[in-house]
């Protein structure tokens, strides 16, 4: 777009956090399915922590307006060939200068478990959103059972990508996930978990069995089984 606008809001040299995320630059190998969550109304999105702007491309495809907030320049420079308006903050620190209302739905895609006060930063941008406007969340899954035999055996080490990722600050369960939305003032309308079965090779040699236990199990046990947790949840009155 010839009217799209790059903002920096402080420098991110003085803020701590920046020195974590000044190199890293997130470029999705596909897109989140949160995205399919959207409304037909929402028209105008806040993608937090938008990363090189995967996500902005192909909402811009449906005519949706999509701005950006990033602590990394490395993924500003990209993201602001995809989206109105990127702005280079930490979300923690960052003082908005859109108007009460502006936004019809915020997405946070993997981003709350990287900060310090998730709770805190989701009640300081709802006024953001419009009367009826949503949010839309993606959170690993810190009890996937992958993950539970590591602990039983006494790792709990950090890796470069992931659940277990080095710059994550908090962990969430399919529970204390939608506790998190609920202390932050929001209604909870929908969760799911993604995940799967440990089936070994038995997954290659029966495959549409494999996937139908996979969603049995899921909706049995999405907290053991659930890798991801998506919620959507609306803005509370």
């Amino acid at each position: 777009m010839s009217d799209m606008e790059t903002r920096s809001v402080a420098s991110p040299a003085t803020d701590p956090a920046a020195s974590l995320y000044a190199l890293r630059s997130w470029e999705a190998s596909q897109r989140s399915g949160l995205i399919d969550w959207f409304r037909n109304e929402d028209r105008r999105i806040l993608d937090v922590g938008c990363g090189t702007g995967v996500h902005a491309r192909e909402l811009k495809r449906r005519g949706v307006e999509v701005h950006g907030v990033t602590l990394s320049p490395v993924e500003m420079s990209q993201a602001t060939q995809e989206m109105e308006r990127a702005t280079l903050a930490n979300v923690e620190t960052w003082s908005p200068d859109y108007p009460q209302g502006f936004f019809d739905a915020l997405l946070f895609s993997h981003v709350l478990e990287h900060l310090i006060n998730p709770i805190e930063t989701l009640t300081r941008l709802a006024p953001l959103l419009r009367p009826g406007g949503r949010v839309y969340i993606a959170l690993p899954n810190i009890s996937f059972w992958r993950y539970r035999i590591r602990a039983l055996w006494g790792r709990f080490d950090y890796e470069e990508m992931g659940p277990m990722d080095k710059t994550h600050l908090r962990f969430f369960t399919y529970f204390t996930a939608q506790s998190l939305l609920e202390s932050s003032g929001f209604s909870l309308l929908r969760v799911q978990a993604l995940g799967h079965v440990p089936l070994g090779p038995l997954r290659r040699v029966f495959p549409k069995w494999a996937k139908r236990m996979d969603r049995l199990a899921l909706q049995a046990f999405p907290n053991l089984f659930g890798y991801e947790i998506q919620l959507s949840a609306s803005k509370s009155a």
